[in-house]
């Protein structure tokens, strides 16, 4: 897969990548959507979580 990013965005995530010990832009870009990826797929759980708990009482 390609994604296309501007010049800027490059300089700044492959100058990160190299001063956080990544072998390559590619790396660190793939680490960095990992991470989020994780996180939002946390928090939709945590809505389900609240939902349930909230049609529980009644709520909704």
């Amino acid at each position: 897969m390609e994604i296309d990013i501007d010049s800027d965005l490059r300089e700044k995530l492959f100058a990160r990548a190299d001063r956080y010990g990544f072998d390559s832009g590619e790396e660190y870009a793939s680490t960095i959507l990992q991470i989020v990826i994780s996180e939002l797929e946390g928090t939709e759980a945590e809505d389900d979580d609240l939902e349930g708990r909230l049609e529980d009482l009644g709520y909704l």
